[in-house]
């Protein structure tokens, strides 16, 4: 079926093999691309946004949790109020991850774990409104207790110091020894009372500096202490005054106590509250935590993703082109064969044929033999040379399609590979972004050495208070007996600021291990981070070079078009300059008139070659027909009777004429062999020939 068809088509079939093998390769290269394109625009617009939103929303849950624990144990309002604003920013972050859920279908953990959030940051609210009550109910109740034990204090100073006057003086006066046991009595269970209301101040100030219920606890056992003896030193007192100093005593215990137990109740309410808020707090930060590690999971799947379907579409266009190129080396053999087994069996039949008018043409008379020889081989190489221009012209007619397609299927090679190219440019941008989200982790973790550096505050704090605690005992030592109250609570202030000072420490520990642990984590992430961005530029390099080498190939393809129609504008004044040369032929063949008696043989094998273009006609038009040059027995006799010339039309545009013999004057021996040589006039067209020898 294919030797049937037509020259033009069996190079169209070819060529349109090709161009759907490549614009198939073209699809698939943009369906590719598209689908970067697509996920890119899933990562930037979507995934992205909801890590930061997660990450600001964890940093200013934290940030929250903080002030509010320091308000909770200083009752400091700057703490509230910087709790306040945080959990403004916490409210605010929430706003976002619901507009972005809004606009964003693939987001669904986003939309659930916002709501989650929302319920729990709204709880926080609540027990932060019971916090700031509740911490203004208890300053209340310790102010309450300050004043009583100001006034216990004052009351019991007063009594002691009257009895330690009257005993001095009752020494003076030689009293009995009764009277003074009595009286020494009254300043030891007086001592005692201040002891008991000391131990419980102690106690008092440990439980709201430690945030510890059971100091108070454990202080309400010194109220009934302090009762015992007192109801052991009313008996033992007659003066009126001094009943009065025991009464004021009595009453500012009781009123300690019951601003104590007030103090108490909101104390433990406080640490229950505390733990409310804890648990709400870290469930914030764990949705927000669990959120942004999801997010960062559909990123790193996206960019793994993006870089397989980019290395396949890579594969994908080379081994298209290997195969493309394959199949056109394939079809231009294919064709060329097609094409030239055909001519070149024709063109040895014309050789056969013009072989034979050779021998013909040499019985001519001597007179016109030397003219006769060299029309004959003027005529021969005429033959050839049309013949291989004809061959030539077809030839680089096809280059210049081909050259042309190739620059058409270039420039889009080249145009996928900007897009590509351009792609590639975003992706680089949402990979900086990312690097930009660790830079402000990096800030989160400066923020929390910012705390550290709070807590050395505290420790100098704490050796203030031990070397005011040191100067206080000394200066109870220094009283003596009178100051060893004093004494026992400027120790007790010591073994508290030991306490606090220990906190901190634990404290700072603490900080110092977060801060360890995110920076190692950041560090880990951005060199993840730099990893996928250095595969990222090497993939936009890889782009760019494409790009590049596409230019190359569509600037290559124009200058291969450029040259086949040059070669082609020569070939045709070729021709021109052969018609010129056919029609000198002519002009010569006219001088050999006197060889009127081979005329016979000549038209024999002008029938013979017209047999032979007919072979070539079919061949052109797609016809099936012998190739086989015809044999000596398919030249026929003519008898001697000739008339004047003919004509034939050429594709080229113009007519060259055929002498045909006439009014033979002599005649010429026949020559032994089957054939003559005659020569033969052709015109050189664009490819084809329509006419053919006319018999005369």
């Amino acid at each position: 079926m294919f030797s049937n068809m037509k020259l033009a088509t069996k190079i169209a079939s070819g060529f349109s093999l090709i161009v759907l093998i490549m614009l198939a390769l073209g699809n698939m290269a943009i369906w590719n691309m598209k689908t970067v394109q697509t996920e890119s625009d899933k990562l930037s617009k979507e995934y992205v946004p909801e890590v930061e939103i997660a990450a600001d929303l964890e940093r200013n849950s934290l940030l929250t949790m903080y002030a509010i624990r320091g308000y909770s144990f200083t009752s400091d309002k700057s703490f509230l109020e910087a709790g306040k604003k945080t959990l403004s920013a916490v409210e605010a972050d929430i706003k976002k991850a619901y507009e972005l859920a809004a606009i964003s279908p693939h987001l669904e953990v986003l939309k659930a774990n916002t709501t989650k959030a929302e319920a729990y940051v709204k709880e926080y609210k609540d027990l932060l409104t019971q916090t700031t009550e509740n911490i203004d109910r208890m300053a209340a109740s310790q102010t309450r207790m300050n004043e009583s034990a100001a006034k216990f204090l004052e009351s019991c100073y007063k009594y002691l110091t009257t009895q330690n006057d009257r005993l001095v003086q009752e020494i003076k006066d030689k009293f009995a020894s009764e009277k003074l046991q009595q009286r020494y009595l009254k300043t030891i269970l007086i001592n005692d009372v201040l002891d008991f209301g000391n131990a419980t101040r102690i106690a008092a100030w440990k439980g709201a500096a430690l945030n510890d219920p059971s100091y108070l606890q454990e202080a309400e056992k010194n109220f009934p202490e302090m009762k015992k003896k007192l109801n052991q030193l009313r008996p033992i007192t007659t003066k009126e005054e001094d009943l009065k100093a025991i009464d004021e005593v009595e009453k500012s215990v009781d009123a300690y106590a019951a601003a104590m137990e007030e103090y108490q109740t909101g104390q433990e309410k406080m640490v229950e509250i505390n733990k409310k808020l804890g648990v709400a707090g870290d469930n914030v930060m764990n949705i927000a935590g669990a959120t942004a590690h999801k997010g960062m999971e559909q990123t790193g799947e996206i960019a793994t993703n993006a870089s397989a379907t980019l290395a396949q579409s890579l594969w994908m266009l080379i081994i298209g082109l290997i195969v493309a190129t394959a199949l056109g080396v394939i079809m231009a053999f294919t064709v060329t064969t097609a094409i030239s087994r055909p001519l070149k069996i024709a063109i040895d039949g014309i050789k056969n044929a013009t072989a034979q008018v050779g021998s013909a043409s040499e019985q001519l008379s001597s007179a016109a033999q030397q003219l006769s020889s060299g029309a004959n081989e003027q005529a021969s190489a005429i033959e050839e040379t049309s013949a291989s221009l004809e061959e030539m012209l077809g030839m680089v007619q096809n280059n210049v399609t081909n050259a042309k397609k190739a620059n058409e299927l270039s420039t889009e090679v080249k145009n996928i590979s900007e897009q590509g190219n351009e792609s590639m440019t975003k992706l680089q941008s949402a990979m900086g972004e990312i690097l930009s989200s660790n830079d402000k982790i990096e800030q989160l973790v400066r923020v929390i050495g910012e705390i550290g550096e709070k807590t050395k505050v505290m420790d100098e704090i704490v050796f203030q208070t031990k070397l005011l605690s040191f100067n206080a005992s000394v200066e109870a030592e220094r009283a003596g007996e009178h100051g060893r109250g004093f004494a026992v609570v400027a120790q007790e202030v010591g073994n508290l600021a030991q306490m606090s000072g220990k906190s901190a420490q634990e404290i700072s520990q603490i900080l110092s291990d977060s801060i360890k642990q995110a920076e190692a984590i950041t560090t880990e992430n951005k060199k993840k981070v730099e990893i996928g961005n250095s595969y990222v530029l090497e993939s936009g390099k890889i782009l760019r070079e494409i790009t590049s080498s596409a230019s190359q190939v569509v600037e290559g393809a124009s200058q291969v078009s450029s040259a086949s129609e040059e070669q082609a504008t020569g070939i045709k004044q070729i021709t021109t300059a052969m018609t010129n040369l056919d029609r000198a032929v002519q002009e010569n063949a006219a001088t050999a008139e006197e060889t009127a008696s081979t005329s016979e043989e000549l038209n024999a094998q002008a029938d013979s070659l017209n047999t032979l273009v007919q072979s070539l006609v079919s061949l052109m038009d797609g016809k099936s027909g012998s190739m086989q040059p015809p044999s000596s027995s398919q030249v026929r006799a003519v008898t001697p009777k000739y008339v004047p010339s003919t004509s034939h039309s050429i594709d080229g545009g113009h007519k060259g004429k055929v002498l045909s013999i006439a009014s033979a004057k002599k005649s010429a021996p026949r020559p032994k062999n089957d054939g003559y040589k005659a020569v033969v006039g052709s015109d050189i067209g664009s490819g084809s020939s329509e006419g053919g020898w006319e018999e005369l």
